[in-house]
């Protein structure tokens, strides 16, 4: 249902954002990555979001959570 929702708007990039977050606050941090990834590539000014956020907050100690946001 998700994935279907994904493909069926334009703002896809704000969806991933928010599916990152969701996911990161469900301590699924490896699906958050890989989404909070896709959404920053797509809209690199998510990055600026994601490191003010704080459903992110579980994900700023890992290391790649740096790499991305910068």
């Amino acid at each position: 249902m998700v994935s279907e929702a994904l493909t069926r708007f334009e703002d896809r990039e704000v969806l991933t954002y928010n599916l990152a977050c969701a996911e990161a606050r469900l301590g699924e941090s490896e699906d958050a990555f890989a989404h909070l990834r896709e959404a920053i590539e797509l809209r690199p000014s998510l990055a600026d979001n994601a490191r003010e956020d704080e459903d992110l907050e579980s994900l700023r100690s890992d290391p790649r959570f740096a790499e991305l946001v910068g």
